[in-house]
């Protein structure tokens, strides 16, 4: 019987890390959570798997102690409280929304290839971007962390074979 994620929603297999014969191949992801793997197939049909790289995914010290900087030299840090980063977040993901609003699916794919409108953009995921980290290093959120979380949580929430979307 399988077990139900958090939710009760979805299945979840588990099983020991490299206890059992499955091969480690480079087409199919398992996430390290605690001691054990979780597998994206059926009882019955073992996976290969490749657990979540150990080293970071990202390192945005640099880019934390830019901002920071940024903040002291222009004593914003008063006005950096984590509400009004969220909302100038949100600002931001506006502006970025504001960009595709009246595009088609498929203008939308090239808006990077376009002059005026890539630049738009990449601007834009900036603003995000920065907001984004500036709000974790205010609240002491460890962004990596979190996301290695947010990836585990979501592996057992959506495996691949519930979802009927199984890459092979």
């Amino acid at each position: 019987m399988l077990e139900l994620d958090d939710d009760g929603r979805f299945p979840v297999r588990r099983i020991l890390p490299r206890q059992n014969k499955v091969d480690a191949g480079v087409d199919d992801v398992a996430l390290n959570v605690g001691q054990e793997l979780l597998l994206g197939r059926g009882e019955d049909e073992p996976t290969r798997t490749n657990q979540m790289p150990t080293e970071p995914l990202f390192n945005l010290t640099a880019l934390q102690a830019t901002l920071q900087k940024f903040a002291d030299e222009r004593n914003w840090n008063q006005y950096h409280s984590p509400k009004n980063l969220a909302m100038a977040l949100t600002a931001e993901v506006g502006e970025l929304v504001e960009i595709f609003q009246w595009l088609s699916e498929d203008q939308s794919k090239s808006v990077a290839t376009d002059e005026k409108l890539g630049a738009a953009v990449r601007d834009e995921l900036a603003d995000v971007f920065i907001y984004l980290v500036r709000l974790g290093q205010v609240l002491g959120v460890d962004l990596d962390e979190a996301v290695r979380e947010k990836i585990e949580k979501n592996a057992r929430k959506y495996p691949p074979e519930v979802l009927g979307h199984r890459a092979n």
